[in-house]
């Protein structure tokens, strides 16, 4: 069957076309760093398209065809030009040229470039909780650290010493494990390529995470580095090859498992078992406090599925925060790990994001999760999520996979 062509116009003006070419694609940034082989090509948005055809006028009036279209083309504005092969598209004429020979009588030829038109937007403000929640942490480890300063080691009975040192091998313990059951490598491939690294170098990271964990055993008499040390590995555990997440799950677990080893110590009433005590309250400081900061900017950086999944995280974050608060007796960090929840909460979902929720649907006869994505949500790009949230064995009849024939979906 012959193809069908639009007759082309610009502002309906009439010509032909001989041909036609459209350039499009990404504009594109590369980055170049040192001592690194690998750039990193940052994608700005699709690049603006151009139309260019190749056109002419044709006939005993070809004068009157050529100065009607050049009247056109010298109009302001955007207008709308009826593609032959394209159909109709709003665009600005960029630049046109026209050709004429005593050699050609009757036709006048026109070279003409056209370009997308958009909407004139200006910069507005907005609020970047990310930011926002990594200063405050930024500060919270500072404060801590200054309060870790306090703790008294040299110059001690050497229980106080081990005790210290004991309550942070627990604590490095926990969050070195915590690490190394949450890299996922393999399955975050993807994840490194987009930043331009390899498995090798996720194994590096690896070793060098595990390596530092337990170098904070040798910082115990200088507790300020101790602080900065602590913090930096916990943070650099969503570094390990997960989604932000999943590093919010991680982050949750070890704040269970960081708060358990400090819940199980006892000291008696003695001098040094009051040293103890206070070595022990500045070390759970500095820990919960690093532990929970690297949750809130995991949470805040998460894309979550619907809206009662970021409901329930910002509810988990807020006990976190008040079981790190309790023990506090410093006003200086109280008011720090405050100010943090405030930003931290208020960030959570995201106001810029409208995220979906989980609805219950029936479905009384048996069907194809393929028909109850085009019945119930947006077309077949759903039917996985179908499929993923009702744990559907058989995809060719869904409710017989369910109980009552009750489907949830994402709206």
């Amino acid at each position: 069957m012959a193809n069908t062509f639009l007759q082309a116009s610009w502002r309906g003006v009439p010509f032909q076309v001989a041909e036609h070419s459209l350039e499009g694609g990404r504009r594109t940034a590369t980055h170049e760093f040192p001592q690194r082989d690998v750039p990193y090509t940052e994608d700005l948005g699709r690049r603006a398209k151009t139309f260019t055809l190749e056109a002419f006028v044709l006939g005993d009036n070809q004068g009157a065809l050529r100065d009607a279209l050049l009247n056109a083309l010298d109009q302001e504005g955007p207008g709308v030009l009826v593609h032959p092969f394209l159909g109709t598209l709003r665009l600005q004429l960029d630049r046109f040229t026209i050709h004429e020979s005593g050699s050609e009588v009757r036709l006048a030829s026109f070279s003409l470039t056209f370009s997308q038109v958009g909407k004139l937007l200006f910069p507005t403000a907005a609020s970047n909780p990310t930011a926002a929640v990594a200063a405050k942490s930024t500060q919270l480890t500072i404060q801590t650290a200054n309060r870790a300063a306090a703790i008294k080691t040299a110059g001690q009975p050497e229980a106080v010493s081990d005790s210290a040192t004991s309550i942070t091998a627990d604590v490095a313990a926990a969050v070195q494990d915590s690490g190394n059951k949450s890299a996922r490598p393999n399955a975050s491939a993807l994840k490194l390529a987009e930043q331009g690294l390899t498995v090798l170098d996720q194994m590096k990271k690896a070793s060098a995470f595990a390596r530092d964990c337990n170098a904070l055993l040798t910082m115990v008499s200088h507790p300020d580095v101790l602080a900065f040390a602590l913090s930096d590995v916990i943070f650099r555990i969503s570094d390990l090859g997960m989604l932000p997440l999943e590093a919010y799950v991680t982050y949750k677990r070890l704040f269970a498992n960081v708060k358990s080893v400090f819940d199980a110590l006892h000291f008696t009433s003695t001098s040094q078992g009051l040293s103890m005590s206070g070595n022990a309250g500045l070390l759970k400081e500095m820990s919960l406090t690093a532990v929970v900061g690297a949750a809130s900017l995991a949470a805040v950086g998460a894309d979550f599925e619907t809206y009662g999944q970021a409901v329930q995280t910002r509810s988990e974050l807020s006990d976190m925060f008040d079981a790190a608060m309790a023990d506090v007796t410093d006003d200086a960090l109280f008011q720090g790990l405050l100010d943090m929840r405030t930003a931290t909460l208020t960030a959570i979902p995201n106001p810029d994001i409208a995220l979906k929720n989980v609805v219950t649907v029936p479905v009384l006869i048996p069907l194809p999760t393929i028909c109850l994505a085009y019945d119930l949500m947006n077309g077949s790009a759903d039917e996985h999520t179908i499929i993923a949230r009702n744990k559907v064995r058989n995809p060719w009849f869904a409710p017989n996979s369910m109980a009552d024939g009750f489907v949830e979906i994402l709206r």
